[in-house]
């Protein structure tokens, strides 16, 4: 309003870039401020702000590169149980992995460990070979003889929810979308195709090259399909209705496959080896990276880190994914919610901000000491960071058609993309701060219409999620990458199906500079802030003057 009247009101383009930046008008934002640094062009913290904006817009879906780092422990003490707990396997077979939960199959004790923390539970299973978490509470579980069973979890018990019939001998299952899974059939030669959950055949497939194709571990990337060719030597990537049918990898003995958390390939071989495929520039696989693991059987992904679980099932090996860079990530964030607080009289008054920090690297900035840094008028003062509790609330954007399909407290229903802004908004300024917006892949949209929700994750450190309902374009998987999200896909939804996502939510406490006064330009008094984790390197900006502030 104040621009209608006033076009030449030069400090309200400066504002109006900060507000559309941080709802993701990226376009809008830098149009407002090279308007505003026409007049001023001295101000280097514009500058400062139009280049951070820049460089997150021109990288919408970049590729993260990504090293891992960790550590090895017993399972028991890493899931904090108690001494009289008994674990292990006789026959452990695969796994899966959702948040803090990890299911395991013990083929030869007929049963299934569902361990989390301070908790483990067996569920009786005739010879399982694989389990699969389709949210936090659903799973299915695939026996030797063929059978499929979806299981959800209700807190004191697991119910049946329905059971099926696949191919007799399968070994490894994975979920395209919520109606669609691949089963591998090592006896049957053959990647067999379901739908879901009525289980009708879509077909099969088996590669053309090689010898007698031995297929075990086998996992999903959107339309990716990984499968691990033991006998051959070899990893095919299979494209789901896509014209270039397939290509391989050579790998030895490969067992189990997953997908990192930013687009790499990891193979489990049984010579011992963790592999790291990543794509190169030319869209080639090359072999990135090669990891020791020689007493690990089973491979889990859970958001941002790697498990392996020893053959006998007592020790887990956890990699986290840091970042590849060397000279680090930069990236930019929103503040909001300031306000001012005494500490006592000898630190004086601090600026109180929430943030939330958006990363594929989540549990990398966890581990990492925050080291804040704050700049008023050139003057640079300390800070502190403490992560704040309690914030996962979680915004679900469904079609229409699948309205029925989510019981929670906190969602919307679109009929078009063009709602999603409307929806999100509403959401945001009721509950700021929420933890992820799941968004059903069945709404039609293009990248650009989806460019905006995703820049307005980035900058406010919000999760994007995918609700399978059909197979994921490539680009959502990119942009739920980027933003640390998950895949979910249960058929149907409810609140108790979201939880799993690590908050990145922090609150920044910015010591006040009592000498600093207005001088009436917000070019001279604005608040810069700098968070360093590590090798990621956030920057803030907010529109605030110390003399108002008091």
């Amino acid at each position: 309003m104040s621009l209608s009247a006033d076009p030449y009101n030069i400090d309200g383009y400066l504002l109006r870039a900060l507000i559309r930046q941080n709802k993701g008008d990226l376009n809008g934002s830098m149009t407002d401020l090279r308007s505003y640094l026409e007049v001023r062009p001295r101000d280097h913290t514009a500058k400062k702000i139009l280049s951070a904006i820049e460089e997150v817009y021109s990288n919408d879906s970049r590729y993260n590169p990504t090293d891992y780092a960790g550590y090895k422990q017993p399972l028991k003490l890493f899931f904090e149980l108690s001494p009289r707990t008994s674990v292990g396997t006789i026959g452990l077979s695969d796994g899966s992995s959702f948040g803090s939960k990890v299911g395991l199959a013990d083929s030869l004790a007929d049963q299934v460990q569902i361990l989390e923390p301070g908790r483990m539970r067996n569920i009786a299973f005739s010879g399982p070979s694989d389990l699969l978490f389709l949210s936090y509470s659903r799973f299915v579980v695939l026996g030797k003889d063929g059978a499929l069973v979806e299981f959800e979890d209700q807190g004191e018990e697991f119910v049946t929810i329905r059971s099926g019939d696949v191919r007799s001998g399968s070994d490894s299952v994975a979920f395209l979308s919520s109606s669609v899974l691949a089963v591998s059939s090592p006896l049957g030669r053959k990647i067999d195709f379901y739908s879901y959950p009525d289980l009708n055949s879509l077909g099969s497939w088996s590669p053309e090259e090689g010898d007698l194709f031995e297929p075990r571990g086998i996992a999903a990337r959107g339309g990716t399909l990984a499968i691990s060719d033991r006998r051959n030597d070899r990893v095919y990537l299979l494209s789901w209705g896509k014209e270039v049918p397939y290509i391989s990898l050579e790998v030895s003995t490969p067992r189990s496959v997953i997908w990192g958390p930013t687009g790499d390939l990891l193979v489990l071989s049984d010579n011992g080896f963790l592999s790291v495929f990543s794509m190169d520039m030319s869209k080639e696989w090359l072999e990135v990276d090669r990891i020791a693991v020689p007493e690990a059987l089973c491979l889990l992904k859970s958001q941002d880190r790697i498990f392996l679980i020893s053959s006998d099932g007592r020790d887990i090996t956890v990699l986290e994914a840091v970042p590849g860079k060397k000279e680090g990530l930069i990236l930019a964030t929103g503040l909001f919610g300031p306000k001012t607080d005494t500490i006592n009289e000898d630190t004086g008054q601090v600026v109180e901000v929430s943030v939330s920090l958006s990363s594929p690297f989540t549990s990398y900035i966890h581990s990492q000491r925050g080291v804040l840094s704050s700049v008023w008028q050139d003057t640079m003062k300390g800070g502190r960071i403490f992560e704040a509790k309690g914030r996962d609330l979680t915004a679900v954007i469904v079609a229409p058609e699948n309205r029925y399909k989510f019981n929670g407290d906190l969602w919307d229903s679109v009929s078009e993309i063009g709602e999603l802004e409307r929806s999100v908004r509403k959401i945001w300024e009721q509950n700021p701060g929420f933890s992820q917006i799941v968004v059903d892949s069945e709404i039609q949209a293009n990248e650009d219409d989806f460019l905006w929700l995703f820049n307005f994750c980035k900058i406010n450190g919000v999760s994007l999620s995918v609700w399978g309902t059909k197979t994921p374009s490539d680009f959502l998987i990119s942009v739920l990458e980027n933003t640390g999200g998950n895949v979910y896909y249960s058929e149907s939804l409810s609140d108790g199906d979201l939880k799993g996502l690590k908050t990145k939510s922090f609150v920044f406490n910015i010591f006040y500079p009592e000498t600093i006064s207005s001088s009436g330009y917000p070019s001279k008094n604005m608040l810069s802030t700098i968070a360093d984790f590590g090798m990621i390197s956030y920057r803030g900006w907010l529109p605030i003057w110390p003399d108002m502030l008091r």
